[in-house]
C-alpha cells in the first residue's frame, strides 16, 4: 500500500512538471452584460481559451490555473497562459468565449498577447489596459407572443382567433383570454370572430414584431339589422334624353342605419357611406337596374344577434364588419331620342321668310304637317305657317325671333293670337301632354279679330282729361269694346274697367271715343282696348301711355292759426317774423299794439299760409321803443292775441 502512495505521488509531479513547462503569465478578461452592466458573480458561468501559434490548444475555466475571479465588482475570466502546450509569445493570437448557462448568453473576445513579459494581463479593465471588455449577449427568441382579453356582457364561448400564415395549433383561447405566438419579424392581422357578433376594434394590424406585445384587448357587441330602403326613384320609368345624361338616384333614409350600400346596373355593390343620393355615369339607351341595402355596425343591447357578414380582417373602418339589411331593387328605361327643335336650342326654321330663329322651352318639338283652320280676321294672309309635333308634358313655350307683327296657334277650337314685343312672339301652350301637328300662323295683323283696328290712341285734353279714341275699318259679330286702365303699371292684371262701349257691326269706317274725367296731375295711366266678339271671345290692344301733367292747386291749410312770433324778444334792428296758416275762404289782418292800446302796424292776411316780417318801426316808419307788445289775428273764424318784446 505504502508502495502504491509513493508511485502515485510520483506520477502527480511528473504530471505537474509536464503540464507547465511553459511561461507562466495571467491574462484576466473582463466579462459584462450586453448593456454595460458588470456582471458580479461567476455563477453559472463557463469559458474556453483558445490559442492558435502553430497548433490549436484549449483550456477551459476547469483547467489548472484557469478560473472566474471577482476584482473591483466585476467578473474576470483568468487564464493561465503558462498552460498551454507551446510557449506562448507577442502577438499570439487567444480566442475567448463565455457562456452562460441560466439565459445561453455568451460571449466572444479575441486576446492579442502585447508583450514578452511575464506581468498579468488586464484585458479590458478600467483605465490604462488593453483591450475591450468581452459582452454576453442573450440568444433573441424565434418567436413572440401576441396576447389579450376579450370582454363582452354576451357569451364568450364560441369566439375564433385567427391570424395571418398563422396554424391554429399556435393560437390559443380560453374565457375571453387569447394568445397567438408568431416569429420573429412577423408581419399580419389578428382578428376574433364570433357569429352574430362584431368587435371593437375589428382587428389589430402588426409589422414586424421582435417582442411580446400584451395587452392587446377587443370588446365583444352586438349590432341590429336596419330596415329595407324605400322610394326608390327612379323606378319603373323611362327617362327621355336627347344625349346620353347621368341620372341621380335616390331613395328615403332608413332608421338606425349608418350608411348604404349600391349595386349598380349588376356590378360591384359600394359602399356609399351615409348618403342618400348616387349619380350614375352619363347613360346611353338602355335598361338599368339598380339595388340599395341599408347597413349598421352600431353595438346594442337590446336586439338578438343577427350574423355578421365581414369584409376582411383588417381594423380600418371602411373593412369593419357590418349587419346588412335586405336589398331593394328598382329598375328604369332610358331613351336617347332627337328633336327637330330641341329643348331649348334655338333652330332656324327651314324656308323661313321672317323668323329668324324658333325656341321651345318645356319640351321639344319635331315638324308637321296639316291643313290649316280658318280664322276669323277675313284680311288676315299668313306669311309663315307652321305644324309643330310638341313632345313632353308641357306647357310649352314657343318663342319666335321674328319681325312678325302677329302670330297666332290654334287649339281646342280657337286659334290664339299673340301681338310682337318688338323682336319676338312668344305662346304659353298648355295641356296634358304630347300635342301632334300644332298650327301657327305669323303675318301683319291679328287673324283672330273680327274687327279690323286701324287705330287706337290715349291722350291729354286741353282740360287735363285722357281721350281715348279707336277707328275700326270692319266689323263682324262684335259685341261691344272694354276700356281697361291702370295707374302707374303696363300690367295689365292689375287694370280696372272703366267703359263700356257697344259696337256698331258696320263695314265701313268707323271712329270711336271715351273721355277719362278721373285723372289726377302727376300720373301716367296705361290704358287697353278689349274687342269682345258675339261668342265672348276677345283680343287686347294696348297698352297707350299718358302722363296728366297739368298745373297743380295749392294745398290750403285745414284750419286758421298764429305762431309765435319768432325771435321773441326780439331787437328793433333784427326784427321778427310771424307765421300764420288761413284756410280756404278766410281772410282778416293781424294788427301790433303798444302796452298803450295804440295800434302801431296792421297786416292783411289771406288763405294759405302768411309769413309777416315786422322791423319793429310803425305805420310811419318810426322805429319802436323797447317793452312789450301785442299782436292780434282777427278772421271770420278765429281771433287770438299774443304778446312780444322788443329789448336793446
Amino acid at each position: 500500500m505504502k508502495k502504491f502512495i509513493i508511485l502515485a505521488i510520483l506520477i502527480l509531479s511528473v504530471a505537474l512538471i509536464l503540464a507547465q513547462t511553459n511561461t507562466p503569465r495571467a491574462c484576466y478578461v473582463r466579462i459584462l452584460n450586453t448593456d454595460g452592466s458588470a456582471i458580479t458573480s461567476g455563477e453559472n458561468l463557463s469559458f474556453e481559451a483558445t490559442i492558435n501559434n502553430g497548433s490549436t490548444n484549449t483550456l477551459t475555466n476547469t483547467s489548472t490555473g484557469c478560473n472566474f475571479t471577482i476584482a473591483g465588482g466585476n467578473t474576470y475570466a483568468k487564464i493561465e497562459l503558462g498552460n498551454f502546450y507551446i510557449q506562448w509569445e507577442q502577438g499570439n493570437i487567444v480566442t475567448v468565449i463565455v457562456t452562460r448557462s441560466t439565459d445561453q448568453a455568451s460571449g466572444t473576445e479575441i486576446i492579442t498577447i502585447p508583450d514578452n513579459e511575464t506581468n498579468s494581463i488586464w484585458w479590458g479593465r478600467p483605465g490604462a489596459y488593453p483591450g475591450t471588455p468581452l459582452e454576453l449577449i442573450a440568444p433573441q427568441p424565434t418567436t413572440h407572443i401576441i396576447s389579450g382579453m376579450i370582454t363582452s356582457q354576451w357569451d364568450l364561448s364560441g369566439v375564433e382567433i385567427s391570424a395571418t400564415d398563422i396554424v391554429p395549433t399556435d393560437i390559443t383561447y380560453d374565457a375571453g383570454a387569447y394568445t397567438v405566438t408568431v416569429p420573429d419579424g412577423w408581419d399580419g392581422t389578428v382578428t376574433p370572430y364570433k357569429e352574430g357578433y362584431i368587435f371593437e376594434p375589428a382587428s389589430y394590424t402588426y409589422t414586424d414584431v421582435i417582442a411580446d406585445t400584451p395587452n392587446q384587448d377587443f370588446v365583444m357587441k352586438t349590432v341590429v339589422v336596419p330596415g329595407v330602403p324605400t322610394n326608390l326613384s327612379p323606378n319603373a320609368t323611362t327617362l327621355t334624353y336627347t344625349e346620353p345624361t347621368a341620372v341621380v338616384l335616390t331613395w328615403d333614409a332608413v332608421a338606425i342605419a349608418e350608411g348604404y350600400k349600391l349595386q349598380w346596373n349588376e356590378g360591384e355593390i359600394q359602399d356609399l357611406g351615409n348618403v342618400l343620393t348616387w349619380t350614375t355615369p352619363a347613360l346611353d339607351a338602355g335598361t338599368y337596374t339598380w339595388k340599395v341595402c341599408a347597413y349598421n355596425n352600431t353595438a346594442t343591447k337590446s336586439y338578438t344577434p343577427v350574423r355578421v357578414q365581414i369584409n376582411s380582417r383588417s381594423n380600418s373602418p371602411a373593412n369593419s364588419p357590418k349587419a346588412d339589411g335586405g336589398w331593394a331593387q328598382a329598375s328604369f328605361d332610358v331613351n336617347i331620342v332627337t328633336y327637330d327643335i330641341p329643348d331649348g336650342t334655338p333652330v332656324t326654321p327651314p324656308d323661313a321668310i321672317v323668323t329668324v330663329t324658333i325656341t321651345i322651352t318645356g319640351g321639344s318639338a319635331n315638324y308637321g304637317s296639316g291643313v290649316l283652320p280658318p280664322w276669323v280676321n277675313p284680311s288676315f294672309v299668313p306669311v309663315e305657317q307652321y305644324f309643330l309635333d310638341l313632345i313632353g308634358a308641357g306647357p310649352w313655350t314657343i318663342t319666335f325671333n321674328t319681325t312678325a307683327p302677329w302670330g297666332a296657334y290654334f287649339l281646342n277650337g280657337i286659334w290664339n293670337a299673340v301681338q310682337n314685343s318688338g323682336v319676338e312672339i312668344s305662346f304659353t301652350v298648355t295641356a296634358a301632354k304630347d300635342i301632334e301637328d300644332l298650327p301657327i300662323i305669323l303675318g301683319e295683323s291679328d287673324p283672330t279679330l273680327p274687327v279690323e283696328l286701324s287705330y287706337f290712341a290715349a291722350t291729354l285734353t286741353a282740360e287735363n282729361f285722357v281721350n281715348i279714341a279707336w277707328t275700326t275699318q270692319t266689323e263682324t259679330n262684335m259685341n261691344g269694346f272694354n276700356i281697361y286702365r291702370n295707374d302707374g303699371s303696363e300690367n295689365l292684371a292689375g287694370a280696372i274697367q272703366i267703359a263700356y262701349i257697344p259696337a256698331t257691326n258696320t263695314s265701313t269706317t268707323q271712329n270711336y271715343k271715351h273721355i277719362d274725367r278721373e285723372v289726377e296731375n302727376g300720373h301716367t295711366y296705361y290704358y287697353w282696348l278689349e274687342c269682345v266678339e258675339m261668342n265672348n271671345h276677345s283680343t287686347f290692344n294696348g297698352p297707350s301711355p299718358v302722363y296728366v301733367d297739368g298745373p297743380t292747386p295749392p294745398v290750403l291749410p285745414e284750419y286758421t292759426t298764429m305762431q309765435n312770433a319768432y325771435p321773441n324778444p326780439f331787437r328793433a334792428g333784427d326784427g321778427t317774423t310771424i307765421k300764420v296758416d288761413v284756410k280756404a275762404g278766410d281772410t282778416g289782418t293781424v294788427t301790433i299794439y303798444n302796452i298803450l292800446g295804440q295800434v302801431v302796424k296792421t297786416f292783411p292776411v289771406t288763405q294759405g299760409t302768411n309769413n309777416l316780417t315786422w322791423n319793429a318801426r310803425d305805420s310811419k316808419g318810426n322805429l319802436c321803443g323797447n317793452g312789450i307788445y301785442f299782436y292780434k289775428l282777427s278772421t271770420n273764424s278765429l281771433n287770438q292775441t299774443k304778446k312780444m318784446v322788443i329789448v336793446k
